[in-house]
């Protein structure tokens, strides 16, 4: 073999023509003049149809300047002492708040316009379905490469776990995965008063997590790096970076994450994965974001000797668009929120009398599009949200035959629909099991599809012990949106299209279900060749955190692809202890347009 490629390579011509003659990597700004309360972000790519080069929209990508916020209230501290916050500002916490996976978690929904004409429709929760495609589709080189530019780290299932009763809780409540730091090898260790256990850590914890915090939470003021570079070089080269509140400013309690999120187009819509080079395409985003801003509290016993944390608590959110793209550290010990929980209680509270006094305090978190809305702190590199896409120029010869080979040029993609199907169950114990049969759909032509998410419904989530309560997607605490919640399952799974049954016989969807629905259309060479596949999901991740169902609905004649098919589905939901689940539907249809790329013209 190694004969023959030597033999080959010899004989090869080195001297090729270049097709193009220049190539600008290119931007246009939203709509939006650094509003962005409402939620919303418009780009339109008039400038770059207007300039007469042809666009390359599958390398494409939207970036987003973001701002985060961890504060300490204060106010929500009784008793507390009005001492320099100096103590807090030099507290080292760049790994105490961080982005669930995935630049594109800011996404609640989406719709794309190709010449004012609908190509991407409007679909809510858009974020889970492409978090689910990008883990099937990308390889770990992939991972590897452009995971950390893209905020794209899995998620692991170790340190998963589920608090839904009334008593305290120093981790948090809820559904969790926000340790962020290995345990000790030991049944118990204390430190600064607190017993850190096995009964909190003995699953690890979240290796995940922690990769995306050292992106967004690179210090350049730490004194592990000042010495080469600064926070003003940092700056300038976009950088996401972390930095603490100015000592005697009104923000000196506070600690800023400012970032970047790159959202590739190819990652949010499979219609650029297929667009080919062309001129005068006007496209129109609209893009509704997951913004959001919780208050936390945190609960420590003092003594006249340590320091003790009770209880981990949301108190308050406000959220646009639905989903939290937040994830606060875990406060446990070595964990990246326990040294702001000691500082504030070894500075500001104090060590109690004879007695152990239960002392609560509040942390605010928030994030802001471009700037804060309380503090005059900004992304240093820009404001606004931008579109990148790169521009040729064609060699006459070249650009000639490009347009007599592609003078009519077909896009086929695939689009969504997306449902909710809540269920609830009043039963109590260890092994609730809940049977649901839902119509998803009276009639959709050409369905490719259909993606089930399963989370822990807010009736069944208390994020707190005093009542407050989110969909685990919505809380701070939790992995999900970017995985499903752990160990929720579906059996005696039934789909049928179109009135016909799916599969032969109802399934306990396993493992073994899940490479044969996803591999024939996600994985390189459908994953029958060796040393050749895709997807970043292991059968470990599979039965903990990463359950997800996937049915493939394209088996069928051609001529019936046009046929309007309705969608139903059953199954028995077997939830441990979670009474209330939300499954998120996804039907995935597919789509076809006809456009000439020498003008852009639609043709369909």
């Amino acid at each position: 073999m190694s004969d023959k490629v030597i033999y080959e390579t010899s004989m090869m011509n080195t001297i090729e023509s270049i097709p193009f003659v220049r190539k600008e990597n290119v931007y246009v700004i939203d709509s939006n003049n650094n509003s962005y309360s409402g939620g919303s972000v418009i780009i339109d790519s008039s400038s770059f149809s207007n300039s007469g080069k042809f666009a390359d929209y599958k390398s494409g990508f939207i970036q987003i300047p973001l701002v985060l916020r961890l504060e300490f209230n204060p106010s929500g501290t009784p008793g507390f002492n009005t001492a320099s916050p100096s103590s807090i500002a030099a507290i080292e916490s760049a790994m105490s708040l961080g982005l669930k996976n995935g630049s594109w978690q800011i996404l609640q929904s989406m719709s794309i316009d190709l010449n004012n004409t609908n190509i991407v429709q409007l679909s809510s929760f858009v974020n889970q379905y492409i978090t689910f495609k990008m883990l099937t589709q990308m390889s770990s080189d992939d991972l590897q490469k452009y995971g950390d530019s893209i905020g794209f780290q899995p998620d692991t299932g170790y340190g998963v776990r589920y608090n839904n009763d009334s008593g305290n809780h120093p981790e948090g409540h809820g559904s969790i995965n926000n340790l962020n730091n290995a345990p000790q090898n030991s049944s118990s260790v204390s430190e600064d008063g607190y017993t850190y256990n096995d009964a909190y850590t003995k699953f690890g914890y979240n290796e995940g997590y922690k990769k995306r915090q050292s992106m967004t939470g690179f210090d350049p003021n730490s004194e592990f790096v000042n010495q080469f570079t600064s926070e003003t070089q940092t700056a300038q080269m976009g950088q996401s970076y972390f930095k603490s509140g100015t000592i005697g400013q009104s923000d000196e309690y506070t600690k800023f994450w400012l970032c970047t999120l790159t959202l590739r187009l190819k990652d949010i819509a499979s219609f650029f994965e297929e667009i080919p080079l062309a001129r005068g395409l006007f496209f129109r985003f609209t893009l509704n974001l997951n913004l959001a801003q919780h208050t936390i509290k945190y609960v420590v016993n003092t003594t006249n000797t340590a320091y003790n944390l009770v209880d981990t608590s949301v108190v308050k959110s406000n959220l646009i668009g639905g989903t939290s793209p937040l994830m606060v550290a875990s406060a446990l010990p070595y964990n990246g929120m326990k040294e702001l929980v000691t500082g504030v209680a070894s500075n500001f509270i104090g060590l109690g009398g004879a007695g152990a006094v239960d002392t609560p305090f509040e942390y605010e978190i928030a994030m802001n599009v471009g700037r804060d809305n309380k503090y005059p702190v900004s992304c240093p590199w820009f404001t606004s949200c931008r579109l990148y896409v790169d521009l040729y120029q064609m060699a006459p010869s070249a650009e000639q035959q490009y347009i007599s080979l592609n003078r009519a040029k077909q896009i086929t993609y695939r689009d969504i629909y997306s449902f909710q199907i809540d269920l609830s169950n009043s039963s109590s114990g260890d092994d609730i099991n809940t049977s649901f049969s839902q119509l998803l759909t009276n009639g959709l032509v050409n369905p490719k599809g259909l993606l089930l998410i399963c989370y822990a419904g807010a009736a069944s989530n208390p994020v707190s012990k005093t009542g407050t309560k989110l969909d685990a997607y919505q809380s701070p605490f939790a992995a999900e949106p970017s995985t499903p919640t752990p160990f929720i399952k579906l059996t005696n799974l039934q789909v049928q299209v179109g009135a016909q049954n799916v599969f032969q016989q109802n399934q306990v969807y396993s493992w073994e279900n899940w490479l044969e629905e996803t591999s024939r259309i996600y994985a390189v060479n459908g994953g029958q060749t060796t040393g050749m596949n895709s997807g970043l999901i292991s059968y470990k991740d599979y039965i903990t955190n990463y359950g997800y169902i996937y049915v493939d609905l394209e088996r069928r004649l051609v001529g019936e692809n046009s046929v309007p098919k309705s969608i139903q589905v059953s199954a028995n939901c077997l939830s441990g202890k979670i009474q209330n689940v939300r499954i998120m539907a996804f039907v995935e249809f597919e789509r076809t347009i006809a456009i000439n790329p020498a003008t852009g013209e639609r043709l369909d």
